[in-house]
């Protein structure tokens, strides 16, 4: 570790940008992240970093993603993911199917650069126990979040004193491109871990009988007694959150803004100190919750605990 912080600090002592790569072209994350780094004329512009290769990765690509990356910024295709690592110092993977998250990182272990998933660590709570076992055995730092966790509505509702909250977000329907990416509102799980921290014992999911027009809800225990509630929007609907302290009530604005910056600037700065802001232990709880939430909903609401 004390080797990849000093190669790391030696580059940013001469001012060089890292050079990023890009795994995945199917959300829309895989042409935001390249927006923010690589065109120094935009508004939400992150300086310190470039991508400057990708791998369009195995799931279908999306035509527009990929046109407007390889001709707004010139960013190198190249047909695998050992073929992308020798030209990179940290890699972003931005395949929105969690099931390939695992089997993406056993490729570039060989490398011990860097990663950060967008989204979530895995679909499975089997394969993020696995990716945490290999990159920690492989000496690979790992970091994952939801930029939710890092965004302006989230970071003023964080107190010392909340004793419980209830988040709300969009979720997708049956059969949408984005369900993976939304289902069960991780976002909102991620903002809910952002002001409660780990800790959460069991969840209990309902599920109204009209799937698409319902309104998805999870209810959940921490350890101590703190409780909270994720409400799923569908077919549609806003980010947001309330959090409960002894002295009140605070809620997040009506119409947040969303600009990814923060998330960024997190991502840079693991890039550069190998160490994620949030711990291993807790990216495999947000998991684990929504594993259990899902086990709840395949249960009929039955109260279910959260797997270890």
């Amino acid at each position: 570790m004390r080797l990849f912080v000093l190669l790391f600090a030696a580059a940013a002592a001469f001012g060089a940008d890292l050079r990023v790569g890009l795994i995945g072209m199917d959300i829309s994350h895989a042409y935001t992240f390249p927006k923010m780094l690589n065109d120094e004329k935009f508004l939400h512009h992150v300086a310190g970093a470039r991508v400057v290769a990708a791998y369009p990765g195995t799931r279908g690509v999306k035509e527009r993603y990929y046109d407007r990356i390889t001709k707004e910024f010139q960013i190198e295709i190249v047909p695998d993911i050992p073929s992308l690592m020798p030209k990179v110092d940290a890699v972003i993977i931005t395949s929105g199917d969690g099931n390939l998250h695992l089997g993406e990182i056993k490729q570039l272990l060989a490398a011990k650069k860097p990663v950060f998933i967008d989204k979530w660590l895995a679909t499975k709570f089997e394969d993020a126990v696995e990716i945490a076992r290999i990159t920690k055995a492989a000496g690979v730092p790992v970091f994952s979040a939801s930029s939710l966790r890092y965004e302006k509505l989230t970071a003023d509702l964080k107190f010392p004193d909340v004793i419980g909250a209830d988040v709300w977000a969009p979720g997708g329907v049956e059969g949408h491109e984005y369900l993976e990416a939304s289902e069960p509102a991780y976002h909102a799980i991620e903002m809910l871990y952002s002001v409660l921290g780990p800790g959460c014992e069991q969840v209990t999911r309902v599920v109204g009988a009209n799937f698409d027009d319902s309104e998805d809800v999870v209810a959940a225990r921490w350890k101590g007694g703190r409780t909270a509630t994720v409400r799923t929007l569908r077919p549609s609907g806003p980010f947001g959150m309330v959090v409960f302290r002894p002295g009140g009530v605070v809620q997040s604005p009506a119409k947040p803004s969303i600009t990814y910056v923060t998330l960024m600037n997190e991502v840079l700065k693991f890039f550069r100190s190998g160490v994620s802001p949030v711990p291993m232990d807790e990216m495999l709880e947000v998991i684990s919750f929504i594993d259990a939430s899902q086990r709840s909903k395949d249960a009929g609401g039955n109260a279910t605990k959260l797997r270890r």
